[in-house]
C-alpha cells in the first residue's frame, strides 16, 4: 500500500512540474498560457502596425493575399520533430498565423493597393488572373519546413520577398518589406 501511495506522489509530483513548467516567451517576457503569450504578442503587432507610414500614391488597384489555414499550418508549417507538446505546436502555428494575417493590416495601411483581398488557402502558391497576389506557401523537404512569402502580378514572374532578418524593430521590418513590394510594383 505504501509503495502504490508513493507511486501515485510521485506520478502527481511529475505531472504537476510537467504542466507548470509549460512556459511561452516572446521578446525576452515569460508568461504560463498560451493565451497570455499571444495577447502580448498581438499586442506588439498591433503597437508596429500603428506605426505604419502610408504611401501617398497608391500603386496598384488590387492586391490578393493568400494565406493558409490553422489547420495547414499547424501540419506544414510547423516542424514537430523538435517539438514534444501539442501545446508547444499550436502556439507556433497560431503566432504564425496571427503574423501572416497582419501581412494584410500592414497592407492595408500603406495604401500601396486601392483593395486588399484575404484568402485562406491549402497553402500552395496561387497567382491572381489581374493585380497582384501576395502568397505565404508551406514547403515540407526533408522534414525541415519552411514557409516563404512570394509576390507575383499577372504580367510579372514571382519573386521570393521575405521580411529581412537582420531588421529587429518590427515596424522598421514592415516597412522594409513595404519598400520591397513597391519596388516590385512600380517596375
Amino acid at each position: 500500500m505504501m509503495i502504490k501511495n508513493l507511486n501515485v506522489l510521485i506520478l502527481i509530483f511529475y505531472c504537476s512540474i510537467l504542466t507548470s513548467c509549460m512556459e511561452y516567451t516572446v521578446q525576452g517576457e515569460k508568461f504560463g498560457s498560451t493565451k497570455a503569450a499571444l495577447e502580448f504578442q498581438q499586442q506588439e503587432a498591433d503597437k508596429a502596425l500603428a506605426k505604419i507610414n502610408p504611401r501617398k500614391t497608391t500603386v496598384a488597384d488590387l492586391v490578393v493575399l493568400y494565406v493558409p489555414v490553422y489547420d495547414v499550418i499547424r501540419t506544414k508549417g510547423v516542424k514537430t520533430k523538435a517539438l514534444t507538446s501539442d501545446k508547444s505546436i499550436e502556439f507556433i502555428a497560431k503566432t504564425m498565423e496571427m503574423e501572416w494575417l497582419d501581412i494584410g493590416v500592414v497592407l492595408e495601411k500603406s495604401n500601396l493597393f486601392s483593395n486588399i483581398k484575404i484568402i485562406r488557402t491549402d497553402g500552395q502558391f496561387q497567382k491572381s488572373a489581374v493585380g497582384y497576389s501576395i502568397t505565404v506557401t508551406l514547403d515540407k523537404q526533408d522534414d525541415k519546413f519552411s514557409s516563404s512569402l512570394y509576390i507575383s502580378g499577372s504580367s510579372k514572374s514571382k519573386m521570393l520577398l521575405l521580411f529581412d532578418p537582420g531588421i529587429i524593430a518590427r515596424s522598421d521590418k514592415y516597412e522594409d518589406w513595404l519598400n520591397r513590394v513597391e519596388n516590385y510594383v512600380s517596375k
